[in-house]
């Protein structure tokens, strides 16, 4: 059997693969808090090959272009929280608002499982548990929900106490960034 520092070698892709698991018609899923960027740029660059895959973006950090006209056809786009990055979306109407979700107790109740979702995480520990720093924000139900789970690592995370890991084990993939 294999040692999780092994298993989490045999799972490490670059952002490119992790973007080309993504298919037209998908639903993508970003876990509430900070966002896995270098994943997100990646799915971006393919919006030439990408139609109809619907992205749900708690509250919106990064731009990745989506949010500006002419993505329509390749992404739409829902977020929970507006945010400067994603305003001029919300108020051209590409971008739609549910709000319910930054709610722990109903940030799934009116979404889909994910075919894919995106968390970021810390390094693995000498057991194999990664850590969801400081936002958990529901992300172990996610993952439990979710096709194809994606993590960015970001060794710079910060490991935090509680119920706030996840093992190498749960997740299908890990992109260092």
């Amino acid at each position: 059997m294999a040692t999780y520092s092994e298993e989490y070698k045999e799972k490490l892709i670059t952002a490119e693969q992790a973007a080309r698991l993504v298919k037209s018609g998908d639903f993508i899923l970003f876990a509430h808090g900070r966002q896995a960027v270098a994943v997100g740029r990646a799915i971006a660059e393919r919006k030439s090959e990408l139609k109809d895959v619907e992205i749900m973006i708690p509250s919106p950090i990064y731009d990745f272009g989506w949010y500006d006209p002419g993505w329509e056809e390749s992404f739409a786009v829902s977020i929970a929280l507006p945010t400067p990055v994603c305003q001029a979306g919300i108020d051209a109407g590409r971008v739609d608002m549910k709000p319910d979700l930054l709610f722990p107790g109903n940030e799934l109740a009116e979404i889909r499982d994910p075919d894919i979702l995106l968390v970021e995480v810390s390094t693995p520990d000498e057991k194999g548990y990664c850590s969801f720093g400081q936002s958990l924000w529901g992300k172990k139900r996610q993952i439990a929900r979710a096709k194809v789970v994606i993590a960015e690592v970001n060794k710079n995370l910060i490991r935090t106490y509680g119920d706030n890991f996840v093992h190498v084990s749960e997740i299908d993939y890990f992109v260092a960034h």
